[in-house]
C-alpha cells in the first residue's frame, strides 16, 4: 500500500478492487480501460471536474445503438432539479444547451420528448419558459410544406380553453395576435379556417 504519497511511473495494473480513501486525492493522466464506479456517502460532489484550460470537461464516445448513452436512473430527489446549469453569465453567441440530428431516416421520432405521465399532478407544467428580455420567448424556423409548424392534436379539454392569452393589459398600439400572408399564389385558399364539422 501507499501511505504517504507517492508517484507510479509506467503501466499499473489493478486487479481487483482499487480505493482512494481519506482527504486525498487521484491524479490519473491516461486512458482507464474498463468499468469505473464511484461510491460517494458525502454530501460533496462524487464527481468534480476543474476545467481551467479551454477544452472540453466530458466527452463521451459512444457505440451504443439502442442503450442510452446519458441515463439518470430513478434520481430521488423532490424540491430540487435534476440537470441544473446555472449562471451562464459569459455567454455571448453561444448556447446553454445545442441539440443537433442530421439523420436521413423516415422513422417517427421525437428530438426532444417532455412526458408529465401522472394524471394526478395537476401542478406540473411540462415547459415554462421566462423571457424577460424584449426579444422573442419563441422562434420556429420551419422548412415543412405540407405539414404544420404548430400541431395540437387531439386535446381533451371541456370547459376551457386550447389557447389562452390573457392580462393583455400593457398593449398600446400593440396586438394580441398578428397574422400576415404576402403570398402571390393565384390558388384559392383562405388564410383562416373555422370549422365547427359536428351537426
Amino acid at each position: 500500500s501507499i501511505s504517504s504519497g507517492g508517484t507510479v511511473t509506467g503501466d499499473l495494473t489493478v486487479e481487483g478492487d482499487f480505493v482512494v480513501e481519506g482527504g486525498g486525492s487521484l491524479s490519473v493522466d491516461a486512458a482507464i480501460t474498463g468499468e469505473v464506479s464511484i461510491t460517494n456517502n458525502t454530501t460533496d460532489p462524487g464527481l468534480f471536474i476543474d476545467q481551467d484550460a479551454n477544452g472540453i470537461a466530458l466527452k463521451l464516445d459512444s457505440e451504443s445503438t439502442s442503450v442510452n448513452v446519458i441515463d439518470i436512473t430513478s434520481p430521488t430527489t423532490t424540491t430540487a432539479n435534476i440537470l441544473s446549469i446555472t449562471n451562464a453569465n459569459a455567454l455571448t453567441t453561444g448556447t446553454i444547451a445545442y441539440f443537433h440530428s442530421d439523420s436521413s431516416t423516415t422513422n417517427t421520432r421525437n428530438l426532444v420528448f417532455i412526458g408529465n405521465d401522472n394524471t394526478a399532478a395537476t401542478g406540473a407544467t411540462c415547459l415554462k419558459i421566462q423571457q424577460d428580455a424584449n426579444m422573442n420567448a419563441i422562434e420556429i424556423d420551419t422548412a415543412a410544406t405540407a405539414n404544420a409548424a404548430i400541431q395540437v392534436t387531439a386535446p381533451e379539454t371541456t370547459n376551457g380553453n386550447i389557447f389562452h392569452v390573457y392580462n393583455c393589459n400593457a398593449l398600446t398600439s400593440g396586438r394580441i395576435m398578428y397574422l400576415h400572408s404576402n403570398s402571390a399564389d393565384t390558388t384559392s385558399r383562405k388564410l383562416i379556417d373555422i370549422v365547427n364539422d359536428n351537426v
